[in-house]
């Protein structure tokens, strides 16, 4: 994930203004951050604070620091605060862990009466000009900044997916030879979880809700597909046809009753209901901000 996409995630929680292309204003609490990226590799979210009119106390921010988990680091200078994190560790997770962790900061330091040391005017002169400058970087991107934009892993991920419904079909195509029905559910159970796999494993990026909706897509044709396959290949076992002529023939065979259509549709049961149960965990997940699917699986073999 380039800087411009975290920020652009990030905010998506804080709800801050862009002063920039990558620096975020905003106030939690009566407390205006900062964040932006400096020189030295690292993301900081720097504050101002003083309380009744003097330097913080070095264990005021020691006992709001300890509340954050996500940043590495910490920063007194008078009264400049600054939370530190390593660029290298930040993902969509991380957004998520940073705002929680602002919240808590600017929780307990405004619970110690601190305030930022802008007065409330110029604060809000701040914020009008982030507002001002975020409409302007929106109508007129930074080119360089647009072109690290450039979503190269939105193609990866789509052909990871593709991939991913190919190797699917070919193993539930394996396992639906074994003739038994364990078999051909634990093969559509491989087939709905691969094509978001691999997408996330060929873009490396935790997939957003039209990725995810791309990828139930694809896990659906391959789902119709792996399914026609399977009778086409049923139907080559008992009678000596080719195989194009297998594929076309199988719903004239039920059809005309020479195949039995509650087993026939059968299978279309057997395929959504763990499709429908395996999508409705990936959205839940999504929406409540949990962790990729990939991690997940990580997490399980651990």
């Amino acid at each position: 994930m380039n800087n411009y996409d975290f920020f652009i995630e990030l905010n998506n929680y804080l709800g801050f203004n862009f002063d920039g292309p990558l620096k975020l204003v905003g106030n939690i609490k009566g407390i205006v951050f900062e964040v932006l990226y400096d020189n030295v590799g690292t993301l900081k979210a720097h504050t101002a604070v003083r309380l009744f009119g003097d330097d913080p106390y070095t264990e005021h921010i020691e006992s709001a620091y300890a509340k954050t988990q996500a940043f590495m680091d910490y920063n007194v200078d008078h009264e400049n605060v600054d939370l530190i994190i390593d660029q290298n560790q930040l993902s969509e997770d991380k957004a998520f862990d940073i705002c929680q962790d602002l919240n808590a900061f600017a929780d307990c330091l405004a619970a110690l009466m601190y305030k930022s040391d802008a007065e409330q005017k110029d604060i809000a002169e701040r914020l009008d000009e982030a507002r001002i400058a975020q409409q302007q970087a929106m109508i007129y991107p930074d080119k360089e900044e647009l072109e690290k934009h450039l979503p190269d892993h939105y193609i990866r991920g789509m052909f990871g997916a593709v991939i991913g419904a190919m190797v699917g079909i070919l193993l539930w195509l394996v396992l639906a030879v074994l003739n038994y029905m364990w078999p051909y559910v634990l093969g559509a159970i491989v087939l709905c979880a691969l094509p978001i796999v691999f997408y996330e494993m060929f873009s490396k990026e935790k997939t957003s809700a039209v990725e995810i909706s791309f990828c139930l897509f694809i896990t659906t044709v391959a789902l119709l597909l792996g399914n026609r396959l399977n009778w086409a290949v049923t139907l080559m076992r008992y009678y000596v046809i080719s195989f194009d002529l297998a594929y076309r023939e199988v719903p004239y065979l039920v059809q005309d009753g020479i195949y039995d259509a509650i087993e026939y549709y059968r299978d279309y049961i057997i395929m959504f209901v763990p499709l429908a149960i395996f999508y409705f965990i990936v959205i839940r997940n999504y929406i409540t901000g949990g962790k990729s699917v990939t991690q997940l699986l990580k997490k399980k073999k651990q």
